[in-house]
């Protein structure tokens, strides 16, 4: 019988799997005209690091402690959303 994968994240390959993903998405959203505006002062590694700790905690890394203070600094550098 083939081990049990305990969460989501492990199941689909971990940060290594994940870590490519984000980083065209987030390099996509760092040269887009549209997007990039939202993201000023930071850099795609930041970005990628802040969503790679999002997707550990959202598939349930169960080890790993999100620090949602994170979310909301992130959230709130945004120009048109701001976290109380």
């Amino acid at each position: 019988m083939p081990a049990l994968i305990p969460n989501l994240f492990d199941k689909y390959g971990g940060a290594a799997a994940l870590k490519p993903a984000l980083t065209e998405f987030t390099r996509g959203l760092l040269v887009n005209p549209s997007t990039r505006r939202c993201f000023d002062g930071m850099s795609n590694e930041e970005l990628v690091e802040h969503n790679l700790a999002l997707f550990a905690f959202l598939l349930g890394k169960p080890d790993f402690m999100y620090d949602f203070s994170a979310l909301k600094n992130t959230l709130n550098k945004l120009k048109t959303i701001t976290v109380n």
